[in-house]
């Protein structure tokens, strides 16, 4: 092939990859307080079962539980239901592709667009898309567990020491919401299994079922 033949010949070359996602879900906690305070919720998702189907030990499992959620919260005295989905953690959306921008900034420059820019997407941050595990397709059980503790404000503001459109701050010195460690209360050794499950805590086993992208396109079809 000569050069000039590839001239004036515009095409595309398109490369696809699957990506893992999940359902848009949503959670319930009660609690029962015996006064009105602020706290600090903290969710955790965790495997319960190793690859031989052996239940693991909670102090050598405790590394392998995710933080997928930290929030303050105001409980009212008596029973509170605190609702929350998968959108409200401090995850981050995918951003727009090179293809699609692209797009949109020849479509403005040849004046067919408007072009907006989304200053809403984060330059680093944890996909939302990986939140839940792959799980299994005939379902694999986890577990989900919950800690809340009183609200203990931050010594430094959250931001104050890092660019928040640059960073996302590790290593700067700020903690975010309050003064607890990082991954806490599984930061630290667990030597007594019912010393760790306090009343402030609760723990759930939940089942996680994978699905190909087949099977939904065929659900989907048949509904």
């Amino acid at each position: 092939m000569q050069e000039q033949e590839f001239e004036n010949e515009e095409f595309q070359v398109v490369a696809r990859q699957f990506r893992l996602n999940h359902k848009p879900f949503t959670y319930k906690i009660n609690v029962n307080s015996d006064k009105a305070n602020d706290v600090v919720v903290r969710v955790f998702l965790g495997p319960k079962y190793d690859e031989q189907g052996h239940e693991i030990p909670l102090n050598e499992n405790r590394v392998n539980f995710v933080e997928l959620d930290k929030f303050k919260y105001t409980l009212q005295a008596g029973k509170n239901v605190i609702e929350r989905n998968s959108q409200q953690g401090e995850t981050v959306k995918d951003r727009t592709t090179f293809r699609a921008l692209y797009k949109h900034v020849m479509a403005a420059y040849n004046g067919q667009e408007k072009f907006h820019l989304d200053m809403s997407e984060a330059h680093n941050g944890f996909p939302n898309r990986f939140v839940l595990p792959k799980g299994k397709q005939g379902g694999q059980v986890f577990q989900f567990y919950v800690y809340i503790s009183p609200y203990a404000p931050a010594t430094q503001v959250y931001g104050s020491t890092f660019d928040e459109a640059i960073s996302a701050g590790v290593g700067s010195g700020s903690r975010y919401i309050d003064v607890l460690p990082f991954g806490f209360p599984f930061d630290r050794q667990i030597k007594d299994e019912h010393t760790f499950f306090v009343p402030n805590s609760y723990v759930e086993d939940v089942v996680i079922i994978h699905k190909t992208e087949s099977e939904l396109n065929t659900a989907h079809y048949h509904h």
